[in-house]
Parts: structure tokens; sequence; C-alpha cells
């Protein structure tokens, strides 16, 4: 792999190629091979990836998700540019935006930069103070620099910080907010030392750079200057960072949504079609699947792809009203051919729900009403898997909407060879040992609301989704999933009804607006839906957890 620039590839790399280590890693599991290996040359301008024939394409494609990963984000940073070395005096700065465009060029003692003091740093909220910054000086805050350290010495234990402008205007009319009071005292402000050049005799023997990650991509504050005339328009003309994919299929109704790690593709179900779809990243959907020998308008429930013997997986499911049917369809990614139907084994009422594939090509099946778990195997033989008490010992409320629905949402760990269970009524998560199907509750910090959809991304996070409550959930572990936290929720738009949730490469996560429930409730006048990228703000902003 060429053509990428060498600081990109130092950015692939990391400090140390402490970047590279966690790609490779990575890449090691999704394949299940640990002699995979990624070499680059940044003299060279080259990759080289080391994998068998048929891990190649999984390799390439993950490899190629961090690097255009890392371009985005140098598309969004600010860059300082010392222009001359002058003995006993700082240089000058060039402040450039994102890409080549010149933002401001600072030339002899003006400044870019202020120093903020304050009496009681600890009590400053920190995006209030940003915020303040903005208001006074016409949102031209460019890069900002919390002082960190301990055991300050005494001048600096009152420093905040360092903000960045982008014109001399800006850090100008910082300046002239010294005294102002805010959280109780004054701030303290002056121009930074760092940046104020005191001899005007330059030499010109190099150019050093430094970076900035002053914007990251986040859903915080935006501050919009504009006439109250021009709101609407000024906010509709506003550059989405998120991708957002929308596609047109009369009455489609999706419940379901995957990504084809090979093909590059997102793959949807259907209300009533008995297809599944296939979605480019422009919006371009295309049938892979069209299944007429199913009962007529069955459902399409959960679908799940199985790179490793290139199947995807699909629940069949016929809505009440409809004769029972529960079953496991397999079909083959490449030529569309079923490879088989298992139908579910059950005595009672059941709903089939979602799906999850282990590397050997067993698949699991949730049984929603039931409160349990099938198994079919790569075969195409199934049987009951798991019916354990774990998943009934916790009280349901029977007076809310759809609280017959119980085991829902189902995601496989194949680091740990276990099975992550999410139940709607309950808002419970369960770890199921995949090999013998006991079971035990995960402990977390809050209850899930009507979870409908989760996700195992590749850096341990787990995604969960619910149209109920119009939120995403991410929830990490430290100690193998016997309990973990929720770290960040994040709103979604309710009117689109958002019921399956995927991971795309490392971190990427994307929902689908699938509009299922007015599908159920009988509207057959729709043609549009979307799948959209959702980005939290707090891993946006490098916030540990």
């Amino acid at each position: 792999m060429t053509g990428f620039g060498t600081i990109l590839l130092k950015r692939f790399c990391g400090k140390f190629n402490s970047n590279l280590l966690g790609h490779v890693s990575r890449i090691r599991k999704a394949c299940l091979d640990e002699r995979i290996f990624v070499e680059v040359k940044v003299d060279e301008n080259l990759i080289q990836l080391y994998a068998a024939s048929h891990d190649m394409n999984t390799t390439t494609m993950l490899v190629s998700d961090v690097l255009e990963y890392e371009k985005k984000r140098l598309h969004t940073e600010c860059m300082e540019k010392c222009l001359y070395h002058g003995s006993g005096s700082a240089s000058p700065m060039a402040l450039f935006g994102s890409g080549p465009e010149i933002k401001h060029l600072e030339l002899e003692k003006h400044s870019l930069s202020v120093d903020v003091y304050h009496s009681n740093i600890n009590a400053i909220d920190d995006k209030e103070l940003l915020m303040f910054f903005e208001k006074n000086t016409s949102g031209s805050v460019c890069a900002v620099y919390k002082f960190q350290g301990m055991g300050k010495d005494p001048p600096d234990r009152e420093k905040w910080g360092k903000i960045t402008f982008l014109s001399p205007d800006a850090a100008k009319r910082a300046v002239e907010l010294d005294g102002d009071e805010f959280c109780g005292s004054n701030l303290k402000i002056l121009p930074s030392q760092s940046a104020m050049g005191g001899d005007k005799t330059f030499l010109f023997p190099e150019v050093k750079a430094r970076i900035f990650w002053p914007r990251r991509l986040n859903r915080g504050f935006g501050i919009v200057i504009c006439d109250k005339n021009d709101v609407n328009i000024e906010c509709k003309a506003l550059a989405e960072n998120s991708h957002v994919i929308n596609f047109q299929s009369p009455n489609l109704y999706p419940e379901s949504l995957a990504w084809d790690p090979l093909k590059q593709h997102f793959l949807v179900g259907s209300l009533c079609h008995r297809t599944i779809s296939s979605i480019s990243d422009a919006g371009i959907i295309e049938t892979l699947i069209s299944d007429t020998s199913l009962p007529e308008n069955v459902t399409v429930v959960g679908i799940t792809v199985d790179s490793r013997n290139n199947r995807v997986l699909a629940v069949i499911h016929a809505v009440k009203r409809l004769p029972p049917f529960n079953a496991l369809a397999a079909y083959d990614l490449k030529s569309g051919n079923r490879l088989f139907l298992s139908p579910l084994p059950t005595d009672e009422e059941a709903l089939a729900n979602d799906v999850a594939v282990d590397y050997n090509g067993n698949a699991y099946v949730t049984n929603s009403i039931g409160n349990y778990i099938w198994k079919v195997n790569v075969k195409g033989e199934a049987s009951i898997f798991s019916k354990s008490p774990r998943f009934t010992e916790h009280p349901v409320d029977r007076d809310t909407p759809y609280s017959y629905i119980g085991l829902n949402c189902i995601a496989y760990v194949s680091s740990g060879d276990y099975l992550l269970v999410v139940q709607s009524n309950t808002g419970k998560v369960f770890k199921v040992d995949a090999d013998d199907g006991t079971a035990r509750h995960v402990l977390l910090n809050e209850d899930l609301t009507r979870p409908d959809g989760v996700v195992f991304r590749s850096d341990s996070v787990v995604l969960v989704v619910s149209p109920q409550a119009n939120k995403l959930w991410l929830l990490k572990s430290n100690n193998g999933w016997g309990e973990g936290v929720v770290y960040d929720k994040i709103d979604l738009e309710s009117e689109g009804y958002p019921t399956s949730v995927v991971s795309r490469g490392r971190d990427k996560m994307y929902v689908l607006y699938g509009y299922f429930l007015e599908g159920l409730l009988g509207n057959s006048e729709r043609e549009g839906f979307r799948i959209e990228e959702i980005m939290s703000p707090k891993e946006s902003e490098g916030e540990n957890v």
C-alpha cells in the first residue's frame, strides 16, 4: 500500500509505534491469526501487509479504515509554524488552518495567544470559560492549552492555561477582558510571552511546526454569529461532520442493519419484502437477496455477516395475525443462493429476533417471548441452547408497551468466546458462555431503557441502541463483563425509530433509521430511509474512561 505521505504514516504508527501495535492486535483478533503483521516504511512511503490469502481483504480493509480516520483528523487540525529563530527572543508564529488555507500570518510583536489566570482555577467550568471567550472575541478561539502539572511554582498556581486566537485583533479583545469577573473572581489575562518577539533582527534557518487538535469532531457547543433573520438558512448550511446515508426503497421499513467488511457495504432487512438489500456509502441500494420461497409477508428481523464463511445470516419471523414462523436462513454473499432455512424448535409462542455468529460459524438466535437462545450450527442444525434461570429472575412491568419483549439483541465476543445478550423489558445485560450456555447478569451502573440493538466494537466498547428511549449507550468493562459502566449516552432523533447499530472499522458507529414502527402500524407510503454515523462527544474530546 503506497501513496499516503510521511505525516499520515507517522500518525498511523504513533509514538514508539504504539498505534501500529494496537492496529496489528485488532487485526489479529478480527482474523483469529496471530501471524498477521503490518510493516510501515515511512521513508519509502510504504505499508506492507503480511496475512494469509483468505484474510488479506479483511486486513486491507481494517488498515484502510484507520488511514481514512487519520486523514479525516488531519483535515480538522490547526498548525502553528515558527517563522524565524532570533537570538534571545521567541519566534513570531504563522497560524494555519485545515489543509493549506492560511488563516493568519503573525509578524512583529503581534500576539495570537493569551495566558489566563484565576484565583480559583478548580472552580472554573472549562466549557463555560471558552464560551465566555468565544462570545467576547467574535468566536475566534482556535486552540486551547490547559496548564497542567503538579507542585506549581507560586507565579503559576493561578494559571488556568493558554488560548490561541485566529487573529491578533481577537487576542487583543481577549486581553481587554483582563479584570472581568468570572466564577466569583477576577480574570487576569496577559499576552502569552512565548508568542512575543523582542528582537527585530531575525535569521531564517528553518521552519518548525507544532500541532494542535483544537476542534476534534464532537457534538458539543456550536456558536454561530449571523443576522437573526438568517438563523434557519445558516444552520441548515452548516457542514455536518457525521456521515449520513439516505437511500430510497418503497415500503422497505428495515429493522436490522449489518456491515459487510469485504464489500464495504451496509446490509438491511425488510418488514415484509422478503429481501436483504446492499447499500453503498453513496446511498445506492441494490437487492442482494430476494427469497420469494419464504412465506408471504414474513419479516427479515436480525441479520449478521459471517465473513469467514462468506455468508449472511437472517432471522425470519412472522408477526402476529400471520401463521407462526420462526427460522434462521443462511445465504451465500457472492451468489445470493440460500444455503439453508432452519426452523427454530419450540412448543410455545416464540419471537425469533436477533442473531450473532461465532468464529466456527455457529449462530445464536434470541427468542424474545420465550426468553431463551437457540443455536444453529454451520450445517443448519438448530437446537435450544440456553434457558438460563437468570433470564427470568428480574421483575417486568407488564403495564408498559412491548413488555413481552424479553431477550432481544445479541453480540458475540471472540476474545473470550462468550455472548452479550440484552433484555428489552428489564434493561439487563447478560454474559452467556458460548460453550455451555450458562449465564450471569452483568452489573451496570444503570439499567438501559428498552434496548433493541447491540454491537461489540473492536476496541471492546459495547454499543446499545433504543428506539423507545431514542438513545445510544456506550458501555465498557475492565473485568471481562462481570460488571460494566455506561460512560456515554447520545440522544438520537426519534421520528426515524433507531432500531439497530453497527460498528465500522476501528471506532465508527452507524445507526439505522428505518421507521420500523411506522411500517408495523400499517403505513405504506414511505420511500426514504437513512443510516447515520454517530459520534461520541466524550470520545471526540479524548476523555479517559
